[in-house]
């Protein structure tokens, strides 16, 4: 089915977009490697069932508040760009206009 394909589609470039943000970001291969590995661990989230669930309510709460702190958390880095590994591929001298700093 067509649907399958899409969200199949969507979720695989949103991982490889995390992915390479984090290699180019770190500098080191373990941080996408760890991740793709936790990620195939643990699966994609059954969507399906949360209406169905005894405690749904709890679950939809759970799944909003990880994909909330996810994007703040990977957005507040993006941001703030701390320089905790100083990374080749990532130029931690850049301005706020882009313009590297000296």
């Amino acid at each position: 089915p067509w649907i399958v394909v899409a969200v199949q589609f969507t979720y695989t470039s949103l991982f490889g977009a995390y992915s390479t943000y984090l290699f180019l970001r770190t500098g080191f291969i373990y941080g996408p490697l760890l991740a793709h590995s936790f990620c195939n661990f643990m699966g994609l989230p059954n969507f399906a069932g949360v209406p169905s669930h005894p405690r749904a309510r709890v679950l939809t709460c759970a799944y909003l508040t990880g994909l909330l702190g996810f994007t703040a958390i990977v957005s507040l880095d993006a941001v703030v760009r701390t320089r905790l590994f100083h990374s080749m591929y990532w130029d931690e001298r850049r301005g706020e206009n882009g313009v590297a700093d000296g």
